[in-house]
């Protein structure tokens, strides 16, 4: 596995640990609604919608940090110079990278079709 395969799991870990907090809280404001204590039961709501949506968050990757800590490379411009040579003309003969332009293959000396 690649570090940023293991990071992945690690934040995606972390989501479900927040699950388990939002299981606590519930718990937590079942009991205090029981109780009939109106004054504290803002705060618990509160608090259950902060970490759900921290949870989602996390489940999904939390893609700022994904990029924070494996930044995505960019092509060198050797490769990219290599990705325009496969993807332009080609001589029907050797069938190396030619000119759009050229008539005649300047590897082989073999004449293109129009």
């Amino acid at each position: 596995m690649k570090p940023s395969d293991i990071f992945n799991i690690i934040v995606r870990a972390f989501g479900v640990f927040l699950i388990y907090e939002i299981i606590q809280t519930l718990a937590g404001f079942a009991s205090i609604v029981g109780a009939a204590a109106p004054f504290s039961t803002p705060p618990v709501i509160l608090r259950i919608v902060v970490l759900a949506a921290g949870a989602v968050w996390f489940l999904f990757g939390a893609p700022p940090i994904q990029q924070w800590a494996f930044p995505e490379r960019r092509p060198s411009a050797k490769a990219e110079s290599k990705a325009i040579e496969e993807t332009g003309r080609h001589c029907v003969s050797c069938e190396k990278p030619i000119p759009e332009s050229a008539r005649i293959c300047p590897s082989c000396g073999y004449t293109q079709p129009a």
